[in-house]
Formats: C-alpha cells, sequence, structure tokens
C-alpha cells in the first residue's frame, strides 16, 4: 500500500516539474519569434498582460489584434516595444 502512495506521489512530482520546464523553457521558432514550451509566442502574452485594455482603449477581443514590434527586433518583448494594431493597421506598417 505504501508503494501505491509513492508511486502517485513521485507520478505527481513528475507533472508538477514537466508543467515549469515547460512553461519557463524558450526557443526561437523558424519565423524569429520566441515561444514557450507550449509553443506560445511571447510577445502576444506579454502585450496582452501589459498593453491590452479591453474595452477602454481596445474595442475588440484581443485575438483580433496583430502584435506590432516597434524597434522590428523580434526578441525584444518588453511592454514598452510592443504597440497593439489592427490587421490593416500592421499591414500598412510593413507594407503588405
Amino acid at each position: 500500500m505504501v508503494w501505491l502512495f509513492l508511486l502517485i506521489l513521485a507520478f505527481i512530482l513528475w507533472l508538477i516539474c514537466r508543467h515549469f520546464v515547460k512553461k519557463f523553457s524558450r526557443h526561437i521558432d523558424s519565423r524569429g519569434y520566441i515561444r514557450d514550451g507550449y509553443d506560445e509566442l511571447i510577445h502576444r502574452k506579454v502585450a496582452y498582460k501589459h498593453v491590452y485594455d479591453y474595452p477602454n482603449k481596445h474595442k475588440k477581443r484581443f485575438r483580433y489584434y496583430d502584435i506590432h514590434h516597434i524597434d522590428r527586433n523580434k526578441k525584444n518583448n518588453e511592454p514598452e516595444n510592443l504597440q497593439i494594431l489592427t490587421r490593416e493597421e500592421h499591414k500598412k506598417i510593413h507594407g503588405f
């Protein structure tokens, strides 16, 4: 019975460790953006937390916006460097 408890405890600790390893691991994708272990874009997380202001400043939900790096450095994810734009505004800046 004790071995079953230890096995379950080891499994729970493994799940917790795996979560934190994935959460804090970083890699650069093929387009040059930094992603976390869950393959989510870091600059979108930072912009959502520090720049996005719904419904006061931004009228649409976050998923309808693009995030623009002001200095055009994809690895600079500081909140001061991120700007929330509509897709049309973002295309005009990059000339699409």
